[in-house]
């Protein structure tokens, strides 16, 4: 089975390193990704995909990046069953990095 996606996109925002409780180190990135086709005005929509960084992975953006920055981020969807305040069951998705390439 294959759980794997790759996104490549401008970096438009890195969280700070935040330890877990048991002191595993990880942050946050937000790309902007440009659509690979137009709209029916002409542009390029973009989406804004957040993705999570765990570890040494973290660290290293965290240390060698900056906002405007062209990232390639190749990683697994990870999903969480929830319920809503109602009582209403959803799946959450996460997109977990596993390895990252500075392109720029």
């Amino acid at each position: 089975m294959i759980n794997t996606f790759i996104v490549e996109g401008k970096l438009k925002e890195i969280s700070e390193i935040r330890e877990t409780d048991k002191g595993i180190k990880f942050s946050r990135v937000t790309l902007d990704i440009e659509r690979n086709f137009r709209n029916s005005e002409g542009f390029y929509d973009e989406d804004t995909i957040e993705v999570e960084l765990w570890r040494g992975t973290a660290e290293i953006c965290c240390e060698n990046s900056k906002e405007g920055d062209i990232l390639s981020i190749q990683g697994r969807i990870q999903s969480s069953k929830l319920k809503t305040n109602e009582g209403k069951p959803f799946i959450a998705y996460k997109f977990v990095a596993e390895k990252v390439s500075f392109l720029s």
